[in-house]
Protein backbone atom coordinates (compact mmCIF):
# COMPACT_ATOMS: atom_id res chain seq x y z
CA UNK A 1 0.00 0.00 0.00
CA UNK A 2 2.82 2.38 -0.12
CA UNK A 3 4.64 1.20 -3.44
CA UNK A 4 7.65 0.83 -1.09
CA UNK A 5 9.48 -3.07 -0.28
CA UNK A 6 9.10 -4.34 3.19
CA UNK A 7 12.65 -3.98 3.95
CA UNK A 8 12.51 0.10 3.08
CA UNK A 9 9.23 0.32 5.22
CA UNK A 10 10.98 -1.10 7.97
CA UNK A 11 14.52 1.59 7.74
CA UNK A 12 12.18 4.26 7.39
CA UNK A 13 8.58 3.74 8.96
CA UNK A 14 8.45 1.20 11.30
CA UNK A 15 11.83 0.49 12.65
CA UNK A 16 10.23 -1.05 15.66
CA UNK A 17 7.04 -2.95 16.41
CA UNK A 18 5.73 -0.35 18.69
CA UNK A 19 6.60 2.39 16.36
CA UNK A 20 2.85 3.37 14.90
CA UNK A 21 2.39 3.56 11.16
CA UNK A 22 0.77 6.71 11.22
CA UNK A 23 3.71 8.97 8.98
CA UNK A 24 4.10 6.49 6.82
CA UNK A 25 3.75 6.86 3.12
CA UNK A 26 0.57 5.02 2.44
CA UNK A 27 -0.95 5.40 -0.82
CA UNK A 28 -4.65 6.45 0.54
CA UNK A 29 -2.77 9.75 1.55
CA UNK A 30 -2.16 10.87 -2.04
CA UNK A 31 -5.77 9.98 -2.83
CA UNK A 32 -6.79 12.07 0.43
CA UNK A 33 -4.63 15.09 -0.77
CA UNK A 34 -6.35 14.90 -4.10
CA UNK A 35 -9.92 15.06 -2.85
CA UNK A 36 -10.95 11.60 -2.30
CA UNK A 37 -12.58 9.76 0.36
CA UNK A 38 -10.41 7.35 2.06
CA UNK A 39 -11.09 3.90 3.77
CA UNK A 40 -9.67 0.82 5.23
CA UNK A 41 -11.89 -1.80 5.52
CA UNK A 42 -10.17 -5.41 7.15
CA UNK A 43 -11.95 -8.62 8.30
CA UNK A 44 -9.37 -9.52 10.78
CA UNK A 45 -8.10 -6.61 13.42
CA UNK A 46 -5.20 -8.12 15.04
CA UNK A 47 -3.35 -9.40 12.05
CA UNK A 48 -3.82 -6.76 9.55
CA UNK A 49 -1.80 -5.82 6.58
CA UNK A 50 -0.83 -2.93 9.14
CA UNK A 51 -1.08 -4.63 13.04
CA UNK A 52 0.06 -8.23 12.40
CA UNK A 53 4.08 -8.16 14.15
CA UNK A 54 3.13 -3.69 14.20
CA UNK A 55 1.60 -1.15 16.06
CA UNK A 56 -0.83 0.15 13.56
CA UNK A 57 -2.15 3.40 13.91
CA UNK A 58 -2.75 6.43 16.91
CA UNK A 59 -4.95 8.11 14.97
CA UNK A 60 -7.58 7.29 12.06
CA UNK A 61 -5.70 6.13 9.24
CA UNK A 62 -8.60 7.12 6.32
CA UNK A 63 -12.32 8.91 6.07
CA UNK A 64 -13.43 5.36 7.26
CA UNK A 65 -11.82 2.81 9.46
CA UNK A 66 -13.62 -0.39 10.49
CA UNK A 67 -11.00 -1.60 13.23
CA UNK A 68 -12.53 -0.53 16.14
CA UNK A 69 -15.54 -1.89 15.08
CA UNK A 70 -13.87 -5.46 14.43
CA UNK A 71 -11.91 -5.27 17.98
CA UNK A 72 -15.38 -4.58 19.65
CA UNK A 73 -16.83 -7.71 17.85
CA UNK A 74 -13.67 -9.91 18.90
CA UNK A 75 -13.59 -8.41 22.48
CA UNK A 76 -17.45 -9.30 22.97
CA UNK A 77 -18.33 -12.01 20.69
CA UNK A 78 -17.95 -15.75 21.20
CA UNK A 79 -15.54 -17.26 18.82
CA UNK A 80 -13.62 -20.51 17.46
CA UNK A 81 -10.55 -19.11 17.17
CA UNK A 82 -8.50 -16.02 18.63
CA UNK A 83 -7.33 -14.33 15.74
CA UNK A 84 -10.96 -13.57 13.25
CA UNK A 85 -14.29 -14.04 13.38
CA UNK A 86 -16.14 -16.07 10.90
CA UNK A 87 -19.40 -14.64 11.54
CA UNK A 88 -21.36 -11.37 12.36
CA UNK A 89 -24.69 -12.97 13.83
CA UNK A 90 -26.20 -15.03 11.08
CA UNK A 91 -24.44 -13.16 8.16
CA UNK A 92 -20.36 -14.36 7.08
CA UNK A 93 -17.87 -11.82 7.89
CA UNK A 94 -17.42 -11.73 4.14
CA UNK A 95 -20.94 -10.19 3.73
CA UNK A 96 -20.59 -7.42 6.59
CA UNK A 97 -17.72 -5.77 5.07
CA UNK A 98 -18.55 -5.79 1.63
CA UNK A 99 -22.13 -4.42 2.83
CA UNK A 100 -20.25 -1.64 4.50
CA UNK A 101 -17.63 -1.23 1.39
CA UNK A 102 -20.83 -1.20 -0.71
CA UNK A 103 -22.40 1.59 1.57
CA UNK A 104 -19.38 3.65 1.21
CA UNK A 105 -19.51 3.39 -2.37
CA UNK A 106 -23.20 4.06 -2.62
CA UNK A 107 -23.77 6.40 -0.39
CA UNK A 108 -20.43 8.62 0.29
CA UNK A 109 -19.30 8.42 -3.72
CA UNK A 110 -21.67 10.63 -4.32
CA UNK A 111 -19.89 13.57 -2.35
CA UNK A 112 -16.72 12.85 -3.58
CA UNK A 113 -14.66 10.09 -5.22
CA UNK A 114 -13.26 7.18 -3.40
CA UNK A 115 -10.16 5.63 -2.65
CA UNK A 116 -10.73 2.12 -0.70
CA UNK A 117 -8.65 -0.83 0.61
CA UNK A 118 -10.45 -3.89 1.48
CA UNK A 119 -8.47 -7.17 2.76
CA UNK A 120 -10.68 -10.37 3.51
CA UNK A 121 -8.40 -12.65 5.17
CA UNK A 122 -10.93 -15.06 6.66
CA UNK A 123 -12.27 -16.84 4.01
CA UNK A 124 -9.43 -18.68 2.54
CA UNK A 125 -6.53 -18.17 5.35
CA UNK A 126 -6.61 -21.20 7.22
CA UNK A 127 -8.34 -23.64 4.22
CA UNK A 128 -8.19 -23.07 0.29
CA UNK A 129 -10.96 -25.06 -0.17
CA UNK A 130 -13.09 -22.19 1.98
CA UNK A 131 -12.77 -19.76 -0.94
CA UNK A 132 -16.20 -20.84 -2.67
CA UNK A 133 -18.19 -19.95 0.70
CA UNK A 134 -16.91 -16.04 -0.82
CA UNK A 135 -18.23 -17.09 -4.60
CA UNK A 136 -21.72 -15.66 -4.08
CA UNK A 137 -21.29 -12.73 -1.75
CA UNK A 138 -18.10 -11.36 -4.16
CA UNK A 139 -20.12 -12.16 -7.88
CA UNK A 140 -23.66 -9.72 -5.55
CA UNK A 141 -21.01 -7.19 -4.47
CA UNK A 142 -19.42 -7.00 -8.42
CA UNK A 143 -22.85 -6.72 -9.95
CA UNK A 144 -24.09 -4.25 -7.32
CA UNK A 145 -21.42 -1.63 -7.25
CA UNK A 146 -20.97 1.14 -10.25
CA UNK A 147 -18.45 -0.11 -12.27
CA UNK A 148 -17.98 3.38 -14.10
CA UNK A 149 -14.82 5.42 -13.11
CA UNK A 150 -13.93 2.22 -11.02
CA UNK A 151 -10.73 -0.06 -10.81
CA UNK A 152 -10.88 -2.82 -8.69
CA UNK A 153 -8.02 -5.15 -7.57
CA UNK A 154 -8.56 -8.65 -6.76
CA UNK A 155 -5.96 -10.42 -4.05
CA UNK A 156 -6.21 -12.59 -1.26
CA UNK A 157 -4.47 -13.55 1.13
CA UNK A 158 -2.68 -16.81 1.50
CA UNK A 159 -4.84 -20.15 1.70
CA UNK A 160 -3.02 -23.52 3.24
CA UNK A 161 0.20 -23.17 5.11
CA UNK A 162 0.66 -25.98 7.35
CA UNK A 163 0.39 -29.99 6.02
CA UNK A 164 1.45 -32.48 3.27
CA UNK A 165 -0.75 -30.41 0.69
CA UNK A 166 1.48 -27.38 1.13
CA UNK A 167 4.37 -29.05 0.01
CA UNK A 168 2.57 -30.13 -2.97
CA UNK A 169 2.78 -28.16 -6.62
CA UNK A 170 -0.70 -27.42 -6.41
CA UNK A 171 -0.47 -26.59 -2.79
CA UNK A 172 2.38 -24.09 -4.07
CA UNK A 173 -0.71 -22.39 -6.01
CA UNK A 174 -3.21 -22.17 -3.70
CA UNK A 175 -1.31 -20.62 -1.14
CA UNK A 176 0.10 -17.79 -3.49
CA UNK A 177 -3.61 -17.72 -5.39
CA UNK A 178 -6.39 -18.98 -3.01
CA UNK A 179 -8.80 -16.83 -4.53
CA UNK A 180 -8.65 -18.38 -7.94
Amino acid sequence: MSGYTIADMKKFCYKTVKVAQDYCPYLWKAYDKAGYLTATVEDVPLGTSFNFLKAGFVHKPTDFFIRPMMLAVMKHLPREDNWYVRCLGSSMIENVMLNYIEDILTKASNRAPVFLHGWLAVLAHECSNSAKYGDKPISNFLRKIDKENTIIMFMSDHGDIYGDFRETIQGWYEDKLPAL
